[in-house]
């Protein structure tokens, strides 16, 4: 298992990397892929827990919401949000005449937010003065999370931190994703000559790693409600696309504000 983890992140990786680095419109476009099929384990986890969420509409928005980003109009998310809101409501009402209509319209919009909505965020900080730079913080600082917080909670966990929704947590495994999130923080700032003060690149690190590790419950907590160990087999040795993205979701947006609100003038 540990070598098809390193093999396929080997492939995976450099090319998401080589993505960042040349920016638009292979930033967008490699995004956009990677929403479409965490869009599509995510509507089959739902499927799996017993709701019917309106696949094509989840599709549609999940793009919408990342196109949107990549147009710059940030502006009109209320309103795409407020579309999606109504048109997927409206299918419901007038294609399902049932008692779970509620159910499958909240699965149907969890979908587009939890995907595209917060995915974009990548497409926003890409964007951003020193772009390329916030953004291969954010996604090599949450990498570092995952992987300290997989071998030393492999090597030393002996405490669970959350039994009931994966047992394999651990709060030792919590702690080193910490540390390794802020030691790769603050060498990659220094790296990247990111202007980060030394406070500001132990503040990043420790957000980072504070979102990616919730982001990585909160997908336990689905694949819980699914029965399902992993959302799906597309990754040799890591699961599903949204196995991997779980950690990412989060972090985007606590990368896009923090940079926005604490080191942009």
């Amino acid at each position: 298992m540990l070598r098809q983890r390193v093999l396929s992140a080997l492939v995976f990786v450099p090319l998401l990397l080589l993505a960042v680095w040349y920016g638009d419109p292979w930033f967008t476009g490699v995004f956009a892929g990677i929403a479409l099929l965490a869009a599509y384990e995510f509507f089959r986890l739902a499927s799996r827990a017993g709701y019917n969420p309106i696949h094509p509409l989840g599709f549609l928005g999940t793009f919408l919401f990342v196109l949107n980003a990549h147009s710059g109009a940030l502006w009109s998310t209320p309103a795409l949000l407020g579309a999606a809101a109504v048109l997927s409501l409206a299918w419901l009402i007038v294609r399902r005449r049932h008692h779970r209509i509620l159910p499958d319209w909240t699965w149907t919009m969890l979908g587009m937010l939890y995907i595209g909505a917060l995915l974009s965020f990548f497409i926003a900080l890409r964007g951003l003065p020193l772009g390329r730079e916030w953004t291969l913080m954010a996604l090599l600082g949450t990498f570092a999370v995952d992987t300290f917080a997989y071998l030393i909670g492999r090597t030393w966990g002996r405490h669970r931190m959350a039994g009931a929704i994966s047992p394999s947590k651990t709060w030792e495994g919590a702690f080193g994703g910490v540390l390794g999130g802020i030691v790769v923080i603050l060498l990659l700032s220094q790296g990247l000559r990111a202007p980060l003060t030394l406070f500001q690149g132990m503040a990043l690190g420790f957000s980072i790693s504070l979102a990616g590790q919730l982001g990585d419950l909160f997908e336990s907590v689905l694949k819980r409600l699914a029965g399902a160990k992993d959302a799906s087999n597309l990754v040799p040795g890591h699961g599903g696309i949204l196995d991997r993205l779980d950690s990412l979701l989060p972090s985007g947006v606590v990368v896009y504000y923090f940079v926005t609100m604490m080191v942009l003038p």
